[in-house]
Order: C-alpha cells, then structure tokens, then sequence
C-alpha cells in the first residue's frame, strides 16, 4: 500500500543528493548551510533506522523527523537571508484623519476619504 509513496521518496531524494552534490562543487559560501543541512539529514535517518528496527516509527521519532526538516528549512532560510539583498519592512498605511459632523444634536466621527 505505502511502496509507491516509498518509491516516490527515494527518486526525489536522489535526485536532491545531484542537486546538493551540484551545488556544493559549484557555489562558493554555503559550507555552514550544507553542515547544518547534513547533520539534519543524519538525525532525520537515525529516527527512520530505529523506526525499521523496532516494526514501526514512535511519536517521538516522528517529532524528530518533523525538527530535521524544519532544520533543513532555517538552514535554507539562513543562506536565502545572507545572499539576497536587504529589504526594508514593508511600510503600514497612514491612518486617515478624522473630523468631526454634527448632525443636529448627536456628535458622530466619520473617516475623511482622500
């Protein structure tokens, strides 16, 4: 039931393992992304090893799982941040002024529209 998922999996994992070996003899700068990136993968397949062994994967070592990849990501995060330039924070909109109307004997506030 789950081998064509399984098999799905270790295609896209070959094919990232090129991609990663690409990269890495290509592009200067990314060792400390590709450490983090390294040692996330070997605690991600420990859990996956002791899964096996055991007949089935823990809570625990899915929780496990679950940190790698989010490790995989800040490390990613972490080199995308150094390499592209600094953007400032997006700017919130002004707040729009305010006026006072009377109308009669009660006071409202309306939004002035510019």
């Amino acid at each position: 039931m789950y081998r064509p998922h399984a098999s799905r999996i270790v295609v896209s994992l070959r094919r990232i393992a090129e991609l990663v070996e690409q990269l890495a003899s290509g592009e200067e700068g990314i060792y400390s992304e590709l450490q983090q990136i390294a040692a996330s993968f070997e605690r991600i397949s420990g859990a996956l090893e002791k899964g096996v062994l055991a007949g089935s994967v823990s809570p625990a070592q899915i929780r496990t799982i679950a940190a790698g990849f989010e490790s995989i990501a800040g490390a990613l995060r972490k080199g995308l941040d150094r390499r592209s330039p600094r953007k400032r924070p997006a700017k919130r909109p002004a707040r729009r002024a305010t006026t006072k109307r009377t109308t009669g004997r009660k006071t409202t506030r309306r939004t002035r529209r510019s």
